[in-house]
């Protein structure tokens, strides 16, 4: 495994829990919990992954624009 670069001013720590926002997108207003960050380089962009335990355990990356802290 490749090791990834740390967030760099992440806006989000693990273990908070966080509201997608993504108009348009299955999992807009979704909750769920951060489990890691990264930076991408390439992207010049801080990103997330994301824990859905009440919906089947899914996990999925998302950028840190599409996140905000869950009401």
């Amino acid at each position: 495994v490749c090791p990834m670069p740390k967030a760099i001013n992440p806006r989000f720590q693990e273990g908070e829990r966080v509201q997608i926002v993504l108009k348009k997108h299955l999992t807009d207003q979704w909750l769920g919990v951060i489990e890691n960050s990264f930076f991408r380089p390439g992207l010049r962009s801080n990103v997330y992954g994301v824990r859905f335990t009440e919906r089947g355990n899914l996990y999925t990356r998302y950028y840190e624009s599409n996140l905000k802290k869950a009401p």
